[in-house]
């Protein structure tokens, strides 16, 4: 089995793919050891003829208009490699090794289950644009739903391993020092109004607002599809803990509204490729499991006040009273941070937990 395979749809640039293939030749420290997974439209004989001497490649043809969803299910389908890598052809990669710190910082989650972002040199750390996930996670939950037509398929994974984080479980890993550059210039001189869709035997050109327009729509409508997408994920992390948080885990996924407010900066560990840094990380990740009961407890204790909240909320009378009484505890709780720096250590986690989690939460009930 191949350690890597990207998936690569493409139509029309054989330029542009073979300077990515350049560049995966040049970097890569064992190139036999990755796999390309072209996706190709059945009208595109230039790229159909797309080849490589020094690399493995698999070619899928699928009819002209299918949307990105289906190429990238079509593309894991057809793949073998342990870990998966959500590619575009206006692709350089720059950083020498990469696949070898890819398989490093997947090596700290010994259940395989985390979500890889690296630096596209564009958004860089605000958004997950060549997601990098197992194959055992996709197993179990899929690549992407085939709905997506060009947009929002990296939102739409890097959603679902937000969910996991607030339920306890930070597997987002953003590797700084790994930078696989999206051609800035290529962005630019992309047709910016039109895009050709193909309905039978007649071709239909949509705006590329309306299909943006489009694929926000699903995004939203998918929402509770990766709240169970997450659920799945923790189950595979939790192995026989699982039943003791799944109560818990159901109270907090309820209360998401949106895919925005429940999220923190610190559900993505930001790591730097330095050999320290990594031990640093595979040291705290052995902590976390050591102390498993900690993680039964955390999700527990936030469903716990979330019940409260509502059940409060929902008696009108004790609604006032409650919530004065709330955020005179918010305030003293507050007062901590002016005690020794040593007490402060006792009790700072706990507090910034409850504070964020209140204010959440009166946030989400707000409607």
């Amino acid at each position: 089995m191949f350690q890597f395979s990207l998936l690569l749809p493409t139509r029309g640039r054989p330029n542009l793919v073979d300077r990515l293939f350049q560049s995966i030749i040049d970097t890569a420290r064992s190139i036999e050891r990755l796999e390309i997974i072209l996706c190709l439209d059945d009208d595109d004989l230039e790229s159909q003829n797309i080849s490589s001497e020094a690399l493995s490649i698999r070619k899928v043809v699928l009819p002209r208009g299918s949307t990105m969803g289906s190429l990238n299910r079509c593309c894991f389908e057809a793949s073998s490699g342990r870990y998966v890598v959500l590619m575009n052809d206006d692709v350089i990669i720059r950083t020498k090794h990469w696949d070898r710190k890819i398989s490093e910082a997947f090596s700290v989650y010994q259940d395989d289950i985390a979500l890889i972002h690296i630096n596209d040199l564009l958004f860089r750390e605000s958004l997950c644009t060549f997601p990098i996930l197992s194959r055992r996670a996709c197993s179990e939950i899929g690549i992407c739903p085939v709905e997506y037509r060009k947009y929002r398929i990296d939102d739409h994974i890097h959603d679902t391993y937000q969910m996991l984080a607030y339920l306890g479980h930070r597997r987002i890993l953003y590797l700084a020092d790994v930078t696989f550059e999206h051609d800035s210039e290529v962005r630019s001189h992309q047709t910016p109004c039109l895009q050709v869709f193909k309905s039978g035997e007649n071709e239909i050109s949509v705006s590329k607002k309306e299909i943006i327009e489009s694929d926000g729509h699903i995004f939203r409508d998918k929402l509770q599809e990766r709240k169970q997408n997450a659920l799945k994920l923790a189950r595979l992390i939790d192995q026989t803990n699982f039943d003791k948080k799944r109560s818990a885990y159901g109270l907090l996924l309820n209360a998401i509204k949106d895919p925005y407010t429940y999220r923190r900066k610190d559900f993505v560990k930001k790591i730097r490729w330095t050999k320290g840094n990594l031990q640093k990380l595979q040291a705290l990740t052995a902590k976390e499991a050591l102390n498993w009961p900690i993680g039964v407890q955390e999700p527990i204790m936030k469903a716990s006040l979330i019940k409260l909240v509502r059940f409060i909320q929902s008696k009108k009378w004790t609604f006032q009273p409650a919530n004065r009484m709330m955020d005179v505890l918010l305030k003293g709780f507050s007062g901590y941070y002016k005690l020794p720096r040593y007490i402060r250590w006792a009790t700072d986690g706990f507090v910034s937990r409850l504070v964020r989690l209140y204010r959440a939460i009166q946030y989400s009930q707000k409607d």
